[in-house]
């Protein structure tokens, strides 16, 4: 058995918010997702979160959905909140009980993106990582599943404060450089698959 490293759950989050839909010509993900999304677009890097994800998809309905896909969907915990405007879900990834602390002793980290996020995740690699109490109020729990990800507790709907210029922009940079590290793997897998 492997072990888990920040960018293999990363990896996982990208699967979880990685569908894509098709409504007649139009073909789309539902989320935009980013990885490590500093606060600000300049050299300040101490404020950065792991992932979050950007629910594009303004109906948030099940209305495209099979009655099966929609009970998977409930049963993994995937948030389907009935807003007008898009919905930013934030994640706190930590694959060791070490970072799991440091993350406890210093709240403003996660702060600095979760007060503009509509949910905010621990992401686990093991259950064992974060003990009973705690898990922050306002905060949900993921934890490594065989090859997914599965909801153990499902972060409450917080009430986000609007996003400001430079946490657009620093959001949107990094949607951007996630978009290409995912085209460069689909690439490399592409062409490995060439040689052979």
């Amino acid at each position: 058995m492997t072990a888990e490293t920040e960018r293999t759950m990363l990896d996982r989050l990208c699967v979880r918010y990685g569908r894509t839909y098709k409504n007649g010509e139009y073909v789309g993900r539902e989320f935009a997702r980013a990885e490590h999304v500093p606060v600000g677009l300049g050299f300040e890097r101490s404020r950065i979160a792991d992932f979050l994800a950007v629910r594009m998809f303004l109906s948030h309905g099940y209305e495209h959905l099979s009655t099966a896909e929609r009970s998977r969907l409930a049963r993994e915990g995937v948030q389907y909140w009935r807003d007008k405007t898009p919905t930013l879900i934030g994640h706190e990834v930590k694959v060791s009980r070490s970072d799991w602390l440091a993350e406890l002793r210093d709240p403003e980290k996660a702060e600095a993106w979760k007060r503009y996020c509509h949910g905010w995740y621990l992401v686990v690699s093991d259950a064992a990582i974060v003990r009973d109490g705690e898990l922050p109020d306002g905060w949900g729990l993921m934890v490594k599943h065989g090859k997914s990800l599965r909801t153990v507790v499902r972060a409450p709907r917080l009430k986000p404060e609007p996003l400001d210029m430079m946490h657009t922009a620093a959001l949107v940079r990094a949607v951007m450089h996630t978009q290409a590290r995912d085209a460069a793997a689909l690439a490399r897998a592409a062409f490995s698959g060439r040689a052979e």
